[in-house]
């Protein structure tokens, strides 16, 4: 079959591009995928570690005119000082219409023709059907997603979301209201249970349009998940993970808290720890270059980390500490304790959806506490995690060895299976 593929997969964070990775790895060779994309020299770097097995052709979709205007200083600053007295003005961004959007797009008749002559279209998993993304500087990349699913509903094309975390939406609930609207025939796999099915019902997006599938990145491809790692002896058997993406700022201000964290994890435990960052990040060196302990390492990539990589480490840890979504979501699929701070984007809703949504669905049928897993302000975190790793670890482990646990990733492994074999059933006509 044929299929035209489009996502966030263009960005080099793990927890956008890996998804992507996961979903050709699971389709499989036999077919015949047009990735559209946003970002061509990640593109390369990607084909030519992943696909050479495969027959993909990729195709950048380009825009003549930016959708995202950078508000003004002026506009900026009267925000934050309303902000301060908790008054919040609406955003002004435009809501635009389809044909908006495509009038924009260069390339729009290369990219009709290749959903013209697909099977159907894929939307690979992710966080960006929101307001952040409609909002922020990331509403051209997010415009750039949407075109092969305006261009797929133009030509009646079948158009299948994989694990999609859906809102909030807030004040962009005008545009996706009228997005959704005009796809009503599409399949919108769904990753939690939590709030996004709750966020798409307000939209008028009916039940019968939703599948509940995993995390894109929860199961994970045997041919993937076995490719040989590239990370360099670590010299250490007993470790904990470590993973933020707070800024540099942020590095510098707390640096005594994460060295005191270094020292406590050996000193108490007898543990390394293992710095990783999911994306480029400047603070990788900084660490490096200003905690001397010598049971710490950061984990240095070519450019950037790769699936097999993050595997390899995360599944041979006793704990992992982290920020990212999938930290989390790697952790869990391989039974390694696990604390996820959850980062404040406007306000918690966005992370707490998708954070709750896996806990939930890899723990269903059980009774837990949400708090031995999530946890708000990293300072406070960081103590907390050094005075009851033990406990941390007990607790999680006992979830891990029930049958409850076994059970779900198997429910969860045949529910991903069961609605790719829809995507490729011969009868979606």
């Amino acid at each position: 079959m044929k299929f035209v593929v489009t996502g966030p997969l263009a960005d080099k964070n793990l927890g956008d591009y890996a998804m992507f990775v996961n979903n050709i790895y699971d389709l499989g060779e036999l077919h015949e995928f047009s990735v559209f994309h946003y970002s061509g020299e990640f593109i390369k770097q990607l084909d030519n570690d992943y696909f050479d097995d495969f027959n993909c052709k990729f195709t950048e979709v380009e825009i003549n005119k930016s959708f995202y205007t950078k508000p003004s200083l002026i506009n900026r600053l009267l925000r934050k000082a309303l902000l301060m007295i908790d008054i919040k003005l609406p955003p002004t961004v435009k809501i635009p219409v389809s044909s908006e959007i495509l009038a924009r797009v260069k390339n729009l008749k290369e990219v009709e023709n290749l959903v013209l002559a697909s099977d159907a279209l894929i939307v690979s998993g992710g966080g960006y059907f929101n307001q952040l993304w409609f909002e922020w500087y990331r509403r051209d990349d997010l415009f750039k997603i949407l075109v092969p699913i305006l261009v797929a509903k133009k030509f009646n094309k079948k158009i299948f979301f994989t694990a999609n975390g859906f809102g909030p939406f807030d004040e962009s609930d005008k545009y996706f209201c009228d997005f959704f609207g005009m796809i009503p025939d599409a399949y919108l796999g769904v990753r939690d249970k939590v709030l996004s099915k709750v966020y798409l019902n307000r939209l008028g997006v009916a039940d019968s349009n939703i599948v509940n599938i995993p995390d894109d990145l929860f199961i994970i491809n045997e041919k993937l998940s076995t490719k040989k790692h590239s990370i360099e002896d670590l010299n250490c058997e007993n470790y904990i993970v470590l993973e933020f993406y707070y800024g540099l700022d942020w590095a510098k201000k707390n640096l005594n808290i994460i060295r005191k964290f270094v020292s406590d994890m050996w000193d108490r435990y007898q543990y390394h720890v293992v710095y990783m960052s999911f994306d480029y990040t400047p603070v990788s060196n900084f660490l490096r270059d200003n905690i001397s302990n010598d049971n710490f390492k950061v984990i240095t990539t070519d450019d950037y980390l790769k699936v097999e990589d993050a595997l390899y480490v995360i599944k041979n840890a006793k704990a992992v500490l982290c920020n990212r979504y999938h930290a989390l979501v790697l952790s869990l699929q391989n039974e390694i304790p696990v604390i996820n701070i959850m980062k404040e984007v406007y306000d918690y809703r966005y992370y707490y959806n998708k954070n709750a949504g896996v806990l939930r669905n890899t723990f269903d049928g059980l009774t837990f506490d949400e708090d031995i897993f999530l946890k708000i302000g990293a300072e406070e975190t960081f103590v907390w995690f050094s005075n009851n790793l033990e406990k941390i670890i007990k607790e999680q482990a006992e979830l891990y060895t029930t049958s409850n646990y076994l059970e779900n990733k198997e429910k969860l492994a045949v529910d991903r299976k069961k609605y790719f074999g829809l995507i490729q059933s011969l009868d979606i006509e």
